[in-house]
């Protein structure tokens, strides 16, 4: 029989001292490092400060935040609908400051989770009106966008009213014997619409002699702005002049009152008054009003 070489025989040697000392539970000496599964390291959801304001804005800071959270989260996840309303930071001071409701200030932009998908927001305000339950968001110091819940017995509210109520003593809800001060009275807030003008005076067939003051409602202005004209039975005209639409925000619906002055013609004829708005970017009419008046001829 061939006999092995030394060198082979000593590898052999080592080979088996490896695995027994493998087997019999490491090295004598070393410490191996076991091996650790990654962690988690997304970033954590943002906490945000709870507000709860008290009839009048005096503010109370909940000692405990999560039974509000919870219901909070609950109530804002129940959003079904795209925000249909908007309200300036002004209009939101005028219409909510006198209101006891909750607000949470988000130390940064976040995205909420909801039914209508995710909505950016840093700042959210949810209080009970004449109107209903009203949720608001707003990033920065944009119009307070107000959306509708899917949440038709008010039960996601109660638990929430319920909630702060324990941790607080504050009812934010219209509960018997309790009585929660509602705005004053305010016309609703006006909506962002598709561009229109609807002139409501002067009427269809009135007499015009030189000067008239022109009423109506307007809206979905590229900064709340479209012309007024007046024109003869020619086509001719005879006034124009740039009207400036009172509107909470740029494209809000809102009204307008305009003094037109123009020179009488010789003689009594047809004449048409325009409400136009051009785009901004082609000149285009993307929307027009018109109606026809008697142009009364100078004296």
């Amino acid at each position: 029989m061939r006999r092995l070489s030394p060198l082979v025989t000593t590898l052999g040697l080592m080979v088996v001292l490896v695995f027994v000392l493998i087997e019999c539970g490491g090295v004598p000496g070393v410490q191996s490092t076991p091996i650790v599964p990654p962690t988690n390291t997304s970033s954590p959801t943002l906490q945000p400060q709870v507000i709860i304001y008290l009839p009048g804005g005096k503010q109370v800071l909940p000692a405990r935040l999560d039974s509000i959270l919870n219901a909070l989260n609950d109530l804002i996840a129940s959003i079904s609908l795209q925000a249909r309303t908007f309200y300036t930071p002004e209009k939101y001071a005028e219409v909510f400051g006198p209101l006891p409701r909750v607000e949470a200030v988000y130390p940064r932009e976040t995205a909420l989770a909801t039914l209508a998908g995710s909505i950016p927001a840093d700042r959210i305000a949810v209080a009970q009106t004449e109107h209903g339950v009203e949720i608001l968001t707003q990033v920065g110091n944009s119009a307070w966008s107000v959306w509708a819940a899917r949440d038709s017995d008010k039960g996601l509210f109660s638990a929430l009213a319920e909630a702060v109520s324990a941790e607080t003593g504050v009812r934010i809800d219209r509960t018997s014997g309790t009585q929660v001060p509602t705005a004053k009275p305010t016309q609703p807030p006006l909506t962002v619409v598709a561009p229109f003008i609807k002139i409501t005076e002067p009427v269809t067939g009135q007499t015009l002699a030189g000067q008239t003051v022109v009423r109506g409602r307007a809206g979905g202005l590229f900064e709340n702005t479209f012309a007024l004209e007046l024109r003869d039975a020619s086509g001719n005209t005879l006034a124009m002049t740039p009207v400036t639409v009172a509107a909470p925000d740029m494209g809000m619906a809102g009204v307008f009152e305009v003094t037109l002055t123009w020179t009488p013609p010789s003689a009594q004829m047809t004449g048409t008054l325009w409400g136009i708005y051009h785009s901004p970017k082609d000149g285009s009419i993307l929307t027009e009003d018109h109606l026809e008046v008697i142009l009364s001829s100078a004296q």
